[in-house]
């Protein structure tokens, strides 16, 4: 019975995950067809990932009772490394409005998950950013490593959905972020980003660093771009 209710919530949250913006999708990272164990591929349905860190740390898994594939983003207590998935679009496409979702899971105990959003096609031992998110200990979630930018709760051991709509202008650019289904609640409205990465946007990363211990998984990566 309560693997029933678990596929049935998370047949809702797919259907809430369905991006509701019109645009062209230039990243779709679902891991379809992947091989349960191993690296994810490096093309995916649209565009594609790369991979940081160890061998074997970042690895495409299964979720007891949830049906799709899953990236497995998994830190190990050793000093100064870091594990994560780099996904890159088709192409830069400079000023507009971009919309990205992606469905987590972050079970108990672990260490803070990030999600960020970088240049397009920078190297994938590169880090440069301009819209950091960080998925705390408390079950809060954090914009730009900012004690002030805190915001909203998500569940830990259930899957959940992260949105980011970003309005990239030269003159300025904002990202709008939310958090929904499976009990995750909370908004907010970020400006002032670092416009000269933000105009190169095109890569999204989720990943963990030193000094957390632990994994999280990331799943159904989309972005839509839609020209002003």
């Amino acid at each position: 019975m309560k693997r029933l209710s678990i596929q049935c919530a998370w047949a809702v949250l797919v259907l809430m995950s369905l991006p509701a913006c019109e645009g062209e999708k230039i990243l779709v990272a679902n891991f379809n067809g992947n091989t349960i164990g191993q690296a994810p591929a490096q093309n995916q349905e649209v565009g594609t990932v790369r991979v940081d860190g160890l061998s074997g740390n970042c690895t495409v898994e299964k979720i007891n009772g949830l049906t799709p594939n899953w990236v497995r983003v998994l830190r190990p207590n050793i000093p100064n490394t870091v594990t994560g998935l780099q996904g890159t679009a088709i192409q830069a496409k400079g000023p507009g409005e971009y919309t990205f979702t992606t469905t987590l899971y972050i079970p108990d105990g672990d260490g803070v998950a990030t999600v960020q959003f970088e240049p397009h096609n920078q190297a994938v031992q590169q880090y440069t950013n301009f819209l950091h998110i960080d998925f705390l200990a408390d079950n809060k979630v954090r914009v730009n490593v900012d004690p002030n930018k805190t915001f909203g709760s998500f569940p830990r051991n259930q899957p959940f959905i992260l949105q980011v709509v970003l309005n990239i202008q030269p003159n300025g650019s904002s990202a709008d972020i939310s958090l929904s289904g499976a009990n995750a609640t909370g908004q907010m409205n970020v400006t002032g980003l670092i416009n000269q990465f933000a105009m190169q946007f095109g890569s999204i990363r989720v990943w963990m660093g030193f000094p957390w211990v632990g994994q999280f998984y990331a799943t159904n990566m989309v972005l839509r771009y839609k020209a002003p």
